[in-house]
C-alpha cells in the first residue's frame, strides 16, 4: 500500500508543482492571483514530504545490531536538532541517569525514532516550552523518555497514536509515532504514551541491555 501511494502520488504531484511555480513567475507581485498560485505550491511541498515519509517508511530496514551507548546516541540526536530547536524558541533539557548500562541495537533506526519523538515534540511545542529528554537504566533495559510542554493529545486519541496514516497534525503522513513503533519493537523493546492536553505529552521507550556474548 505504502509504495502504491508513493508511486501513484508522485508523478502528479510533480506536475502540479511544476506548472504552479511556472504561473506564478509569470504573474506580477501585486496580482492576487499569486497568493493562489503560492498556495498551490505549499500544499505540493507538504505534499513531497509525506512521499518522502512514506518511502522511508516502506524502506526502513535494521542493520546488524551492535553495541550503543545511550546517552552519545541522544547526544548525536540533540546536537542534529540544536539549531531548529533553537529557531523555534523550545528549550531542550537533557537528563542522564547514572551508570546507565550499553544497549544492542542499529544506531541509524534508533537515531530516527528518537528525531521523530523530538520533531512531534517540538511541532507540539509553542515557542518558550520546553522538551526534556530523559535517559535512565534499569537491571535489564534502559528508558528513554521525551516529555514536552506542548498541546497535549485528546484522550480519546491516544489508543490511535502508533496507527500507520493516524495524525492530529496539519502536516505529515501520520507515520512517524508508527516508525517509533516498528523500530523499537524490532529492538525487543516497549514504547507507549502518556499525554493531558493543554499540559504536554510524555513518550517513553525501553530497550533491553546488550547482553556481552563473551560472558555467557
Amino acid at each position: 500500500m505504502a509504495e502504491g501511494v508513493a508511486h501513484e502520488v508522485r508523478n502528479p504531484m510533480v506536475a502540479i508543482g511544476g506548472f504552479a511555480r511556472r504561473i506564478r513567475d509569470r504573474l506580477e507581485e501585486d496580482d492576487p492571483l499569486r497568493e493562489y498560485a503560492e498556495h498551490i505550491i505549499k500544499e505540493t511541498q507538504r505534499l513531497e514530504s509525506m512521499v518522502e515519509e512514506i518511502v522511508r517508511f516502506k524502506t526502513l530496514l535494521i542493520s546488524p545490531y551492535e553495541p550503543v551507548d545511550p546517552r552519545a546516541l541522544v547526544d548525536g540526536v540533540l546536537d542534529a536538532w540544536k539549531d531548529t530547536f533553537a529557531r523555534a524558541r523550545v528549550a531542550v533539557d537533557r537528563e542522564y541517569g547514572p551508570d546507565v548500562p550499553v544497549i544492542e541495537g542499529d544506531p541509524a533506526n534508533l537515531k530516527l525514532a528518537l528525531g521523530n519523538l523530538l520533531q512531534n515534540a517540538l511541532e507540539a511545542t509553542p515557542e518558550g516550552g520546553t522538551v526534556t529528554v530523559t535517559v535512565s537504566g534499569g537491571a535489564d533495559h534502559v528508558t528513554f523518555q521525551v516529555a514536552d510542554t506542548g498541546r497535549g493529545i485528546p484522550r480519546d486519541e491516544l489508543p490511535n497514536v502508533f496507527d500507520p496514516f493516524y495524525t492530529s497534525k496539519m502536516s505529515g503522513a501520520g507515520l512517524g509515532l508508527t516508525t517509533v513503533h516498528r523500530i523499537v519493537s524490532r529492538h525487543g523493546g516497549e514504547v507507549g504514551i502518556e499525554s493531558v492536553e493543554g499540559e504536554g505529552t510524555v513518550v517513553t521507550i525501553r530497550l533491553p541491555v546488550y547482553q556481552d556474548p563473551s560472558r555467557t
